[in-house]
């Protein structure tokens, strides 16, 4: 069973809505992807992934999720209809299955002029219609879905997304038939990348509310390119970025803010593959694993795989 929309608070009714699964799975599974965007042309030293991206797209459409969460960065300029118009060719696929897609805003997507900006990703991501957050349960698990662009915010919209979030936290900490939860933005509160650094905003306007939430067991972020995975007090920490913008090269060991713990096929590697990530509810445990993408052999491979506690 999947129901999604913004629920939990009278206060943002207007958007609640709710979806059935097309197909019918064993084990309902999540696919998570994050920074699908272009490099743009400023950025003319870094990767140009063009051929990639096609890749992924068709690899999660194949795969069959119930859900798709994109975790930002969907575009490089979110004011350009061209750059969406990539998005949509990319996506096609995913549509065409009917799988829902659902969405959380980026750096990127908020490139340009924001009304502009706001129409494209709301005509794509029909949870952000309303506003720029929202919720889904999906097989007993509630996802969290956050904006963590701050500088974009005007002060009572971070005060409106505050209040929301408080009483999503009440609600899902009650509700018997929520097991689970999982919160997901667009910037990482901790990360090891040698590009972008821990977020503070996150931390103090996201992270800590949501540390009263029972029922949480891992956050995912995008923003830095590459694939993380902490456990910090206790909580799981996801970066999946690597959907095909300009990877990004993490720190040496020595110099890492935060201690890794990924498998030892993927701990040695300061600069990642193109990947996404899939969720699956075990129980009471949440199974995670990261899909991979060898773009010189041309194939798939597990690469990590853990579980929350």
């Amino acid at each position: 069973m999947l129901v999604c929309g913004v629920m939990f608070s009278e206060y943002y009714r207007p958007n609640a809505s709710s979806y059935k699964p097309t197909h019918q799975e064993s084990s309902t599974t999540i696919a998570l992807l994050g920074d699908t965007q272009r490099t743009l042309w400023v950025e003319f030293w870094r990767e140009q992934n063009d051929a990639v991206r096609p890749h992924i797209f068709s690899r999660i459409c194949d795969s069959r999720p119930s859900a798709l969460i994109h975790l930002g960065d969907a575009v490089a300029d979110g004011a350009s209809d061209s750059d969406w118009m990539i998005y949509d060719s990319l996506s096609r696929c995913i549509s065409k299955a009917s799988i829902p897609v659902f969405g959380v805003m980026g750096n990127h997507d908020y490139f340009g002029a924001n009304d502009a900006c706001i129409r494209n990703a709301t005509q794509r991501f029909t949870n952000l219609q309303w506003y720029r957050w929202s919720s889904c349960v999906i097989d007993s698990v509630a996802y969290i879905l956050l904006n963590s662009n701050f500088d974009e915010l005007t002060d009572d919209e971070i005060y409106q997304q505050s209040r929301w979030l408080d009483s999503v936290v009440r609600s899902v900490n009650m509700r018997d038939d929520v097991l689970l939860a999982v919160a997901c933005w667009h910037h990482p509160p901790y990360t090891n990348s040698s590009v972008v650094g821990d977020d503070k905003e996150v931390q103090r306007h996201l992270l800590q509310p949501l540390r009263q939430c029972t029922k949480l067991r891992m956050i995912a972020s995008g923003h830095a390119h590459t694939y993380e995975h902490f456990n910090i007090d206790g909580l799981h920490f996801l970066v999946s970025g690597g959907g095909g913008g300009a990877r990004q090269e993490l720190l040496p060991v020595e110099k890492a803010r935060h201690r890794s713990i990924p498998s030892q096929r993927v701990s040695g590697n300061r600069i990642c593959k193109f990947h996404y990530c899939t969720v699956q509810r075990k129980g009471m445990l949440l199974n995670i694993e990261m899909h991979a993408f060898d773009e010189h052999s041309m194939t798939w491979a597990v690469d990590d795989s853990w579980h929350t506690d």
